[in-house]
């Protein structure tokens, strides 16, 4: 079937438009924005590893991977058991019923680990005095009592944290659901640690089926 020429012609206008669109963008140059604030907040300077990078990158794939893999590898959190014992009356785990015999949210308490907390650091930097005066007059006297607890927090002992409840948590739901006629599947979602108490827990609610990540 041959074209019209009405077509041809519309189709010759509509590349021909695209064409002095695609070059008029690409001479067009963004012009900064004078009436800009500067980022007042000062996150430091970026880590950079150039030559273990470089040193690790030229390493065989065989032996790259494991060794990454085994870096890798995450360590549980620590908490009111491993530090209290298994008889403190710290419970990490406080669960709540969000839906009768469906669903339920188990908030894990535990420690933040060091190494966590100085990464967290460096990518976010540190509340300083400068932050606080930059923020806004109804946040300022929230941010200074903010800062003199975390201030005082750093000087507790981990015994004293962990009898505190820790200084993270995390949440995790449980939902029962119908897998071909099994009205006792559970599906987790977001799971955190698990120390045997709550294990046994679990297994009262019924069998575990699906495990989902949060992230």
């Amino acid at each position: 079937m041959i074209p019209s020429t009405s077509s041809l012609a519309a189709a010759l206008q509509t590349v021909a438009v695209g064409a002095v669109l695609y070059f008029w963008m690409r001479r067009r140059k963004s012009k900064p924005n004078e009436k800009a604030k500067p980022l007042h907040v000062d996150y430091g300077k970026a880590i950079s590893f150039p030559f273990p990078m470089k040193v690790i990158g030229s390493l065989p794939e065989w032996i790259r991977i494991p060794l990454m893999a085994k870096g890798s590898k995450p360590s549980p959190p620590r908490d009111s058991i491993d530090i209290l014992g298994q008889d403190s009356e710290v419970d990490p785990y406080e669960k709540k019923l969000i839906l009768p015999g469906k669903i339920w949210r188990v908030r894990y308490s535990y420690l933040m680990s060091p190494e966590f907390k100085k990464a967290m650091e460096s990518l976010f930097g540190n509340v300083n005095a400068a932050a606080i005066a930059n923020a806004p007059d109804h946040l300022k006297e929230t941010l200074e009592k903010d800062i003199a607890a975390a201030e005082m927090y750093e000087t507790m002992s981990e015994k004293e944290r962990a009898e505190q409840g820790g200084d993270s948590k995390q949440d995790m739901f449980i939902a029962k659901i119908n897998i071909d006629g099994d009205a006792n599947a559970l599906l987790i979602y977001n799971p955190v640690r698990l120390h045997p108490q709550m294990i046994d827990w679990i297994n009262t609610l019924g069998e575990v089926k699906f495990i989902v990540s949060g992230s």
